[in-house]
């Protein structure tokens, strides 16, 4: 928390840029929580989350609303469900329906509330982003949408804990949840769903996967691979849980055409393919 008495608690001058996430900052009367400071001023404040002393409605991007706790606070509120179209999307947009998504993940989890919704209605990359951590929410697929989620790729490492990835059991579905392109990594960990795709829920090629808890569960495909279709790389399955999927080919629960995978931990069991039931493996 800021709390100042003889001026904004936050004051921003020049070039400056903050953004505030949360948190209750308290200013003065006379110039309330926070201040621009300077008639030719180029400084810009984002408020996408916290409590404050005045309204700072002008600083919250579209979407999002002021809640009046009547007793001279504000309270930045999230937005329950959030559209991400990485393709046709904005960042501009405020993400309350599909024709108004946002565009990046990054955007989208500014404005989501903690156990909210986001509704992916086009293609996501996530290239070259070093660490994202996806948290404390729920990814769904739109009905409309059949294509990837996400595409991972690069130095990209992208680590999953309590948050769920749904592909809705959409009809049609060609695209996985997470596509792990060359170098990306993917951590999963505890709390982290993957279900309900009509397809594999990860396609890895050249990348590493380490199931450290969680689960994958209740995926299908017409091809291979119900859960994990590993083309090359890293598989090291420590814990977690990989069950209820099914591949019309090979490998149910995991279909693995070359790499290296260790089980070390993780349950597989209640999977169901043509042959390799819970596990595919072959060689080049």
């Amino acid at each position: 928390s800021i709390a100042s008495e003889r001026g904004a608690a936050i004051r921003t001058e020049d070039n400056a840029s903050v953004n505030i996430a949360g948190g209750t900052l308290k200013g003065a009367e006379s110039t309330g929580a926070l201040q621009e400071y300077g008639s030719d001023n180029n400084s810009t404040i984002t408020v996408t989350g916290g409590t404050f002393s005045s309204n700072v409605d002008t600083y919250i991007p579209s979407g999002l609303t002021i809640q009046n706790n009547g007793d001279g606070t504000f309270t930045v509120k999230r937005m329950d469900i959030v559209f991400l179209d990485g393709g046709a999307g904005d960042d501009g947009n405020s993400g309350a329906d599909a024709a108004s998504a946002v565009k990046t993940l990054d955007e989208a989890l500014t404005r989501v509330a903690d156990g909210g919704t986001i509704v992916i209605t086009g293609p996501v990359s996530v290239s070259n982003a070093g660490k994202v951590d996806l948290s404390g929410v729920t990814v769904k697929r739109d009905e409309s949408y059949t294509g990837n989620l996400f595409n991972v790729t690069g130095t990209t490492v992208l680590n999953l804990s309590n948050v769920t990835i749904d592909g809705n059991s959409v009809e049609g579905t060609v695209g996985e949840l997470i596509m792990l392109g060359s170098g990306a990594v993917l951590n999963i960990g505890d709390g982290a769903q993957l279900i309900n795709n009509l397809a594999s829920a990860v396609y890895m090629y050249d990348s590493t996967l380490n199931l450290n808890g969680g689960s994958i569960k209740n995926n299908t495909t017409e091809d291979d691979g119900g859960g994990i279709f590993a083309d090359c790389g890293t598989v090291n399955l420590n814990s977690g849980e990989i069950s209820g999927n099914s591949a019309a080919g090979v490998g149910g629960g995991i279909c693995i055409l070359c790499g290296t995978a260790t089980l070390d931990g993780a349950e597989i069991k209640g999977n169901e393919a043509f042959r390799g039931g819970g596990v595919y493996v072959e060689g080049q």
